[in-house]
């Protein structure tokens, strides 16, 4: 645990904190800081878990990643935001994203199917061409961790 967060002290913590940022997010879809925020507290927690739970289970803090990013393919998709947004260059590793953007949906049809109810939305493209919705993404990373702390490390008590 480092003196330096402000109080978070534990795994825990810092996975409350992602479900606050998350709401936060949630409250104005249109910001990007608050979806950095979101991205950068999703791909952050894999260093609290690893630290504090795991890492005699593993050869190092590297190996996880890779085991939590094989289970979860959404964080590779935060780890990417996050290095992108830090580093005005990437150069360390090969993004799969090809751009993060900001959709303004100013079509008039309105299909009571689809996502695109005419409100502007965060979108993660890849480079293989395919088209997800940031929320998503989050929601699936949400629904990770938490099962990933009830599951594997038998922590209940997560809930904000």
């Amino acid at each position: 645990m480092t003196p330096l967060s402000f109080g978070i002290k534990s795994s825990v913590d810092f996975y409350k904190k992602l479900l606050d940022d998350y709401n936060d997010y949630l409250m104005d879809v249109n910001s990007s800081r608050l979806a950095v925020n979101c991205a950068m507290t999703g791909w952050h927690l894999i260093d609290w878990v690893y630290h504090e739970f795991k890492k005699d289970d593993f050869k190092s803090l590297s190996a996880f990643k890779d085991d939590i990013k094989a289970k979860c393919k959404e964080i590779e998709i935060l780890q990417d935001i996050t290095l992108g947004t830090k580093h005005y260059k990437l150069t360390s590793r090969e993004s799969a994203l090809k751009e993060t953007k900001l959709s303004l949906n100013d079509n008039n049809e309105i299909d009571a199917f689809s996502k695109e109810l005419n409100v502007s939305m965060f979108n993660v493209i890849t480079k293989k061409g395919e088209m997800l919705y940031f929320n998503d993404v989050m929601l699936m990373v949400i629904i990770f961790w938490r099962k990933y702390f009830k599951e594997e490390l038998k922590i209940t008590n997560i809930e904000r």
